[in-house]
């Protein structure tokens, strides 16, 4: 989504709010409108950086506001994910069958590893789990 098109006035920006509300997607891709060479929009009279600025911030605030109850409702959720990364301080992230990452700490896990999580706390970029048995790739 893109805060501040030239054109773009109270009214299109809740239109796009509205949209998000409605859709509820698990990520949104928020951007500051900027001008590029040789287009239309590029000789337009460009919104105040604040107000572009200040949009952005309240379709983030949305967003993850969206996400993190999104998230919330899969406290509990146990199933398989798939180690694809290597985390920060000893952490691994896997991906649910959903795609959605899950934050396992300090494991003792490798790349392409499938084991069985179980999510325990909730960000609005990603779940948090525990362990429970892991499983071979190769061997399902």
């Amino acid at each position: 989504m893109i805060c501040g098109f030239p054109t773009e006035d109270e009214s299109a920006f809740a239109d796009s709010l509205k949209v998000i509300g409605e859709v509820r997607p698990d990520t949104v891709n928020v951007s500051k409108f900027s001008p590029r060479p040789r287009t239309e929009a590029a000789g337009m009279r460009m919104l105040r950086s604040q107000v572009v600025k200040n949009r952005s911030r309240r379709m983030v605030r949305l967003w993850s506001k969206i996400a993190l109850e999104k998230n919330q409702g899969l406290l509990g959720w146990r199933g398989q994910v798939l180690i694809d990364e290597q985390g920060k301080n000893g952490s691994w992230i896997g991906r649910s069958p959903s795609y959605k990452p899950v934050v396992l700490r300090k494991a003792d896990l490798s790349l392409g590893q499938w084991v069985e999580a179980k999510v325990t706390a909730a960000e609005y970029t990603h779940l948090l789990g525990g362990l429970g048995c892991s499983l071979d790739i190769l061997g399902g």
